[in-house]
């Protein structure tokens, strides 16, 4: 994953907890930096339509750091440059 597509996914994060310069490292708990679903579930819908990549609700439970957030994202995603 390209650090483009990483820094805005940590954009869409900081903005949810209205927190522009919030330091987030790829080890932080997803929940420890989102305690409310609703939020977390706004940010995966966001990522979902952006990226074109799909997280399940079981998925979105086993990915428990921000670095599993980006290597599923990675996985999923295929970028336009590539096709």
């Amino acid at each position: 994953m390209n650090d483009k597509i990483k820094n805005e996914i940590l954009q869409l994060f900081r903005s949810q907890i209205n927190e522009p310069d919030f330091e987030i490292t790829d080890e932080m708990i997803l929940t420890d930096v989102v305690s409310s679903s609703l939020k977390m579930l706004k940010i995966i819908a966001s990522i979902e339509k952006c990226y074109g990549v799909t997280i399940s609700e079981e998925q979105i439970f086993e990915l428990e750091t921000f670095s599993d957030l980006f290597a599923y994202i990675a996985s999923q995603y295929v970028e336009e440059e590539s096709l």
